[in-house]
């Protein structure tokens, strides 16, 4: 699929982003929609959005500066939709992401991911896991919350 990587810092394509990871997160879970979630939405959000020939969303990459003693950036959410996983998109948000937060002088990266989403892929792209505790949710009583970082 032809696509482009377009950086956004518009409520509105950050929305698309948590809509979408949101609608997956429930299907995979079992867990009940909250209708009208948005995401909290920080005053130095920004976003990568993958988005196709015709414009339209299909994935992207929301984060925000960590408030800590070296510069740090926190991936609030990743998504990457049906059609595109696995052609490679998502190394490619990745890349780009750590490319220029990398040139705004962060040094590393942190996320938060779960067993029915993607923590393979993390480890695969070098983020080491920090921590994680059991997070149980009704399709997955098994579930595991993870906690990665990566060094750039």
């Amino acid at each position: 699929m032809d696509c482009r990587i377009v950086f956004s810092t518009d409520f509105q394509d950050i929305c698309q982003i948590h809509d979408a990871l949101y609608t997956f997160n429930l299907s995979r879970s079992g867990h009940d929609r909250i209708e009208g979630l948005k995401p909290s939405v920080q005053e130095d959000t920004c976003a990568l959005v993958l988005r196709d020939g015709d414009g339209t969303c299909c994935g992207g990459i929301v984060w925000h500066r960590m408030e800590t003693e070296t510069p740090q950036i926190f991936v609030d959410f990743a998504y990457i939709g049906d059609c595109l996983r696995g052609t490679g998109w998502g190394k490619r948000l990745f890349d780009e992401l750590e490319r220029r937060v990398k040139a705004d002088g962060i040094t590393a990266v942190e996320l938060t991911t779960n067993t029915f989403q993607a923590p393979a892929f993390y480890r695969k792209l070098g983020y080491v896991e920090i921590d994680r505790k059991a997070a149980p949710t009704p399709l997955v009583p098994e579930n595991l919350h993870y906690r990665f970082r990566k060094e750039l």
